[in-house]
């Protein structure tokens, strides 16, 4: 998907710091609140009919890097599904004023818009990070290699849609099994990406290898920050149809979204990799980047 969920363990959960509890806060159209609160009525059809579109994404004191562009795919996105237009609201005072309310030093942001004639229609909801936000980022995430093979004529792939379900189900199977997220492949066996990120090789050549956009997933704001940084530091770029046989040769394998930033890869499907240092030195770029707030 290019980008976190916003959904699954976690995201709604309470946190502590000094033995206060820092609960998740949301804005809805004008209205505060904290996620312990109703914000939808019963029978709204946006939830019963998974109507809508998302962005999730770190906040911090400093703000967030490409806020612009989070909104513009938004806007983009709400326009394509029959959305109204992105209401042009101060978002960057909107989350930084959740982030006070809940206490935290830096939250999972989502913002939900939803069709017209629903209430609320804009969603801003700001939790504490998962429990193990830092595991990943530190020691790396573990893939499966999902059975289901997504095809390029599906018109929902470049769409950040509330409805989720092709996605929740390969997800859900792949943390049954015990990985933290699945690797998708098209049906001609080209790999996209997982559930919830961008995929990343350095291949044994040592070069950065992606897939091209040209295919069917999402291409991340955080993997366009990527290439980005990698083109500065004169990387040499590899492989950008990459297939299942190219993973077992790789030397390390990364993945990227807007709430973890970078993360290694540390197990996908038989192969094993560790936070190798191309991986670390880009995940250090990203984190010692400019903010938008």
């Amino acid at each position: 998907m290019g980008g976190d969920s916003g959904q699954g363990p976690g995201f709604c959960e309470d946190a502590r710091m000094g033995g206060r509890a820092m609960r998740g806060w949301f804005w809805a159209d004008g209205r505060w609140g904290t996620l312990e609160e109703e914000v939808l009525r019963p029978g709204d059809p946006g939830a019963l009919q998974g109507k809508g579109v998302f962005e999730t994404f770190r906040w911090t004191a400093e703000g967030v890097p490409c806020l612009e562009q989070h909104l513009a795919r938004l806007g983009w996105g709400a326009l394509r599904q029959g959305c109204a237009p992105l209401p042009p609201l101060p978002y960057g005072e909107l989350l930084g004023e959740l982030l006070k309310r809940s206490g935290l030093p830096q939250g999972r942001a989502r913002l939900t818009l939803r069709p017209p004639g629903v209430r609320p229609r804009l969603l801003i909801q700001l939790c504490p990070l998962g429990p193990d936000f830092e595991r990943k980022r530190r020691e790396g995430v573990c893939l499966s290699l999902s059975p289901f093979r997504r095809s390029a004529q599906d018109p929902t792939v470049a769409i950040k849609l509330v409805s989720r379900g092709f996605l929740d189900r390969a997800l859900a199977l792949a943390q049954a099994e015990g990985a933290d997220d699945a690797l998708l492949l098209s049906e001609e066996g080209v790999v996209l990406e997982t559930c919830t990120a961008n995929l990343f090789l350095i291949d044994a050549k040592g070069r950065l290898a992606t897939t091209t956009i040209c295919d069917a997933f999402l291409p991340g704001i955080t993997r366009a920050r990527v290439l980005r940084a990698a083109r500065s530091l004169g990387w040499e770029m590899g492989n950008n149809w990459l297939k299942k046989e190219d993973l077992g040769s790789a030397r390390e394998a990364f993945v990227t979204n807007a709430v973890l930033g970078l993360a290694p890869v540390r197990r996908l499907g038989p192969w094993h990799f560790g936070p190798g240092p191309k991986s670390l030195e880009l995940q250090r770029i990203l984190d010692d980047g400019p903010k938008e707030s």
